[in-house]
């Protein structure tokens, strides 16, 4: 059974002027079909169909465009994006060159185990 909601959603949807415009379909013609008095099932399912499509088509859109805002977001955000660099706290491991303020003698407690096993 149909409802009146699915039937309110599909006539905003064919009224819109992207819908009625679409290079893909004839948006007019399905415009009149769905507003003829004698309206069957059959034609609904092939209207809801096409209306999916669009759906579909005017969310991948939506998507791309945010993905293109977001990525020249990202860019403006890293040209300005600066690099500080700081001289580590600690000591150098003579044998895996990791700075660490663990270090008692030359090496790390990591280094110092294989070395020992």
């Amino acid at each position: 059974k149909v409802t009146k909601e699915t039937l309110n959603l599909v006539h905003s949807i064919i009224n819109q002027d992207d819908f009625k415009n679409n290079l893909i379909w004839d948006g007019k013609k399905i415009n009149k079909e769905f507003n003829k008095k004698n309206f069957e099932n059959n034609d609904l399912a092939s209207i809801w169909k096409i209306v999916r499509i669009f759906l579909l088509v005017e969310g991948f859109n939506k998507r791309k465009k945010d993905i293109i805002i977001n990525k020249q977001f990202v860019e403006e955000s890293f040209n300005k994006l600066g690099v500080k660099v700081f001289q580590a706290s600690g000591k150098k491991c003579e044998r895996c060159w990791k700075t660490d303020q663990n270090i008692l003698n030359t090496v790390c407690d990591r280094c110092l185990e294989v070395v020992n096993n």
